[in-house]
């Protein structure tokens, strides 16, 4: 081996300089053509990224929050990308309202993903209206289970929380309940603001109601005629809300059970979910109608046949005492009947109400009848 190498040497030596020349030019070409082959295999498998500013303006897309404000709201997620890419903030300071609160509004959830890793945040305490509500409220639940990837402050999954019992987002409502700090106060809180922004359907008038609601404008806002098929609030949400098991009989601050705010709120179907969930009728609160302390049942009574008597069956259904004394002693067949409402006091009657009873002053309901001029059919000769 050492003998052949040095013969090539020497071989070398003898070679004249002409021929070494074109040997060491073909090596350095053959390189060269080399080089520039790996360098094009390189730009294929990593392309040059083109300039983001200039790809804008091919575009006549501004470098402003406007921009991505408005890309945002057309669901245009390459000018969204283009506008980050360049340097924009993912939270575009003066874009109003913020991208990703139009992203979600949107349901563009590939957008979402890029302005939240891009720094948007979801949710920021104190904010009015977050991305995350802003989610929940135009129904987007694989927005929210997104934004849920990543922690947020307690404070706005409670918000949101709520905003999705309201929005009758039951999907949205099960992704966020296990991320609440306080779920039993939280499903209280949510069934209040479900009686509370949630309002009852409008009815057509019959010609009985439109009479009653020219002589008493101002008084009727809501009318059932057999109620709960009438009351447009979400079981669903109700149940799901109502599987956190919230303190159904606490008072509140305003002196009312869940089940006096549904009573209030013209609600039956919650009156009923309620009452199926185990609330108390025997709880005692405050009544919108008396402005005093008194029975669930007591309560829907009062609010008459029109508005009240669905009310009434479900509490009357969920085993609601029938003769239970409310304010200055007046049992609720009392009540109807001093309203001249016939048609509950039947389903009173019915029911089992006492018509010898007496109120604080004596009088029982044979008396409201008089006092009101008027006692139902069908039930004179009990109450007599």
């Amino acid at each position: 081996m050492g003998a052949k190498l040095l013969a090539a040497i020497e071989a070398l030596k003898k070679t004249p300089w002409v021929v070494l020349a074109l040997l060491f030019a073909s090596l350095v070409g053959g390189l060269a053509q080399f080089t520039s082959a790996f360098k094009d295999l390189a730009g294929l498998v990593h392309p040059a990224k083109p300039d983001p500013r200039a790809e804008l303006a091919k575009l006549g897309i501004p470098f402003t929050p406007a921009a991505m404000a408005k890309a945002a709201a057309d669901g245009d997620a390459r000018a969204v990308g283009l506008l980050l890419d360049a340097g924009m903030a993912a939270d575009a300071d003066g874009a109003t309202p913020p991208p990703l609160v139009v992203a979600a509004k949107g349901g563009f959830v590939d957008m979402a993903r890029r302005l939240r890793d891009a720094g948007a945040k979801p949710a920021v305490p104190g904010d009015a209206d977050t991305a995350l509500e802003a989610a929940v409220k135009a129904h987007h639940p694989e927005v929210v289970k997104l934004f849920l990837e990543k922690p947020l402050p307690a404070a706005a999954i409670r918000d949101a929380y709520i905003d999705a019992a309201v929005a009758s987002e039951v999907t949205s409502l099960q992704l966020l309940a296990p991320r609440l700090a306080d779920p039993r106060a939280t499903a209280h809180e949510a069934i209040a603001a479900i009686l509370e922004q949630t309002p009852g359907r409008q009815l057509p008038m019959s010609v009985e109601t439109s009479e009653l609601a020219a002589a008493h404008p101002g008084d009727l806002k809501i009318w059932y005629r057999d109620g709960s098929d009438h009351d447009p609030r979400d079981l669903a949400a109700i149940r799901a809300v109502l599987s956190l098991k919230p303190s159904l009989d606490a008072v509140d601050g305003n002196g009312q059970t869940l089940l006096t705010k549904a009573v209030g709120s013209d609600a039956p179907r919650v009156v009923a979910a309620l009452l199926a969930a185990g609330a108390n009728p025997r709880v005692p609160a405050l009544c919108q109608v008396h402005d005093a302390k008194a029975l669930p049942l007591s309560c829907a009574v009062v609010r008459g046949t029109l508005i009240g008597m669905a009310s009434t069956r479900a509490l009357l259904a969920g085993k609601a005492p029938v003769n239970a004394p409310g304010p200055d002693g007046a049992t609720p067949l009392m009540l109807a009947l001093g309203n001249g409402d016939k048609e509950v006091a039947r389903v009173l009657v019915a029911a089992g109400a006492d018509p010898n009873a007496r109120d604080a002053k004596g009088r029982t309901a044979a008396d409201y009848a008089r006092a009101r001029g008027n006692l139902p059919r069908g039930t004179q000769s009990s109450i007599n």
